[in-house]
């Protein structure tokens, strides 16, 4: 069987949206459930604040997590931008992530290069650098065929 999924995004002006992502299941209680609910403002034209809560219970790898995310991107200019990325676990009490991207858009493509750290718990904290490269559009084929014959 497969559970229950529910996504409803509410927008009720341009610059503010909250959308609520639900995951549970409908026969055994105690399986995988998933809540996230997001809420992003675009406080002006350059600057984008995302507040995401996200609760999973009962999933095999973690049993229960209860996070708090903060995320900010500020666009520089058309070209360059910059984001923050804050969580915060509220079931350990702990700073978890905290990554640190720079964007660069080249026309097809988005290049971004990111740093992070990572508070594992237990003094393990683990840092990281990230490239990430993002296709915008795929490129437009047109194929010579002409599909109405006698035209």
């Amino acid at each position: 069987y497969s559970p229950i999924q529910a996504q409803v995004r509410f927008n009720p002006v341009p610059w503010l949206n909250l959308t609520e992502y639900a995951q549970i299941p409908w026969i055994d209680k105690n399986q995988f459930w998933e809540f996230n609910t997001y809420l992003t403002w675009t406080v002006t034209p350059n600057i984008d604040v995302t507040l995401l809560h996200s609760y999973l219970n009962h999933n095999p790898l973690e049993p229960k997590t209860n996070s708090t995310y903060l995320q900010t991107y500020f666009r520089i200019n058309s070209n360059w931008g910059f984001s923050i990325l804050e969580e915060y676990d509220q079931t350990t009490g702990r700073l978890g992530v905290q990554k640190y991207t720079i964007h660069r858009d080249l026309s097809s493509w988005i290049a971004s290069l990111g740093l992070y750290e990572n508070n594992n718990g237990g003094n393990k904290t683990t840092y990281g650098v990230e490239l990430i490269l993002t296709l915008k559009d795929l490129p437009k084929y047109g194929f010579p065929v002409n599909l109405s014959p006698g035209l």
